[in-house]
């Protein structure tokens, strides 16, 4: 059961970003909606939550992880409803994820969509980390906590997975077939008034997943498109760049430089010339973040090496001198490093799935 008699502590260095400014306020907003239709007034939990009216107006207004946990705190006492999080997550809507669900809800399969959530999930919920994973036939996508969470853990695992149960009838518009939840906390008694809305849930297991049926992974999402899904992503990157720009990391900035132009990508000097810093410090930044510009560089190639042979007609060779390679074999080798299979093969394979 959750502890709303908690006071938050937190410590002016914030090594855990609890106050950066990261959740957009689509989170905050359902929530408010969800005490409005109980009768509560909203305007004034959100003050006693520390979040201000201007920044829940602005549709690109965010807030932090700390307001987030005293929001769902004064939630849950003024509902009285210990299962709030399950409600929550029943109606979070991949819209309300903004750029980064409109980058998973047009990506070309549903593998690429959960692979671009896990990798941009910390953006959103530092204190979190997205997995995905195989176990035979079943794909298993788990969240673990980054550092011990104090308060409401329970409260935001049910919000996150249950949200996440949607995903192959949402993405795929298939019915939700053999689809399971984990969670590892002994079942609460506020669970069998949700028993029927949820797909089979298992308590006091070894973690907290969502697991369903590996195949889904190569279904193409309804609303794929190679176009809209390309300009999604640029905008997070965009996002994620500004969220950590007060920390200096200069890692999601030079990510999300890196986009496919017509002239290939921009080089190491023409990075540093637009962070107003000298090749040399950026090459130096990058090596004490554990990053270089080769590593992202390369990052930036298989990405688009793989939407290019699943989403294009470009002959081998013209995809490899897109991506900025010597010529082909340089290509091949690159790519089988990466993947394991030559782009050939990976072609070949994706057309396959899709027929």
């Amino acid at each position: 059961m959750a502890n709303t008699n908690v006071e938050l502590v937190i410590s002016s260095k914030d090594p855990h970003g609890l106050n950066r400014p990261s959740l957009p306020v689509a989170y905050p907003l359902l929530l408010l909606e969800m005490l409005s239709e109980r009768g509560h007034s909203t305007e004034q939990v959100a003050s006693d939550s520390g979040i201000a009216a201007h920044v829940l107006a602005k549709p690109e207004g965010r807030i932090s992880l700390t307001q987030w946990t005293r929001l769902a705190l004064h939630a849950i006492r003024l509902s009285g409803e210990q299962g709030l999080g399950i409600e929550y997550g029943l109606r979070l809507k991949p819209s309300a994820h903004g750029f980064l669900g409109y980058a998973a809800m047009t990506a070309p399969t549903l593998r690429q969509a959960i692979t671009l959530a896990t990798q941009y999930f910390r953006m959103r919920l530092q204190s979190y980390h997205l997995h995905l994973a195989e176990d035979g036939e079943r794909a298993v996508l788990e969240i673990s906590q980054a550092h011990p969470i104090p308060v409401l853990r329970s409260f935001f695992f049910e919000c996150l997975l249950v949200s996440m149960k949607q995903l192959p009838a949402s993405f795929i518009g298939e019915k939700a077939e053999e689809v399971e939840l984990w969670f590892d906390w002994p079942e609460p008694a506020y669970f069998a008034r949700y028993r029927d809305r949820l797909p089979p849930t298992r308590f006091s297991q070894p973690a907290n997943q969502l697991r369903f049926p590996r195949r889904y992974l190569e279904r193409q999402p309804m609303l794929a498109d190679d176009s809209a899904h390309g300009q999604a992503i640029a905008q997070v990157a965009r996002e994620y760049a500004s969220v950590r720009s007060e920390d200096e990391n200069l890692v999601p900035k030079v990510r999300a430089a890196l986009m496919l132009g017509d002239t290939s990508y921009p080089s190491l000097d023409e990075l540093a010339e637009r962070l107003h810093i000298s090749s040399r410090t950026l090459r130096r930044k990058l090596d004490l973040q554990g990053a270089s510009y080769q590593a992202l560089l390369d990052e930036a190639r298989q990405r688009d090496a793989r939407q290019l042979l699943e989403s294009s007609a470009l002959d081998i060779q013209t995809i490899s001198s897109r991506l900025g390679f010597l010529n082909p074999p340089s290509f091949t080798r690159a790519f089988r490093k990466w993947t394991g299979e030559s782009p050939s093969q990976y072609r070949l394979r994706c057309l396959n799935v899709k027929n």
